[in-house]
């Protein structure tokens, strides 16, 4: 591979003035080498640069440099809009979190319907719930509407 500063100066004689991006396409390698031996070159003036840092065009020094013609800087892109970062746990937090006291039990409901045909609901603490024959009949009548059908 011919040396780097052979490369520059060939592409440059073909294409005429340049900037380092359009000279890293045609001739390889990588960023900083390119950028090493360009300063390298124009302190030893075998080439004349015209422009800002991003906007720098480079050239022989027989090529006409117009300063004008390097290309507008870019505008700096916009990141997207993060979502705010979730609070990280604490110990304390993740301690409240899964030391809760247990949620108590639903009472127990027990329904039966003694031998002379009356409801009785227990709830447990409330005691027992006895409905008359004519009211179990009405409560099992609704209760069991839906099943006929």
């Amino acid at each position: 591979m011919p040396d780097l500063r052979i490369q520059i100066t060939d592409f440059l004689k073909a294409h005429g003035p340049a900037r380092p991006r359009e000279i890293l396409d045609k001739v390889g390698g990588k960023q900083g080498a390119l950028n090493r031996v360009l300063a390298q070159m124009l302190e030893a003036k075998e080439l004349a640069a015209a422009g800002a840092t991003k906007g720098r065009t480079y050239a022989l020094p027989g090529q006409k440099l117009d300063a004008g013609a390097a290309p507008a800087r870019r505008k700096a892109k916009k990141s997207p809009r993060r979502a705010p970062a979730k609070k990280k746990r604490t110990a304390h937090r993740r301690a409240r979190r899964t030391h809760r006291a247990p949620k108590a039990a639903p009472a127990p409901f027990l329904a039966s319907i003694t031998a002379d045909h009356r409801l009785v609901i227990n709830h447990g603490a409330d005691g027992p719930q006895v409905f008359s024959p004519e009211h179990t009949r009405e409560i099992a009548d609704i209760a069991f509407a839906n099943f006929e059908q």
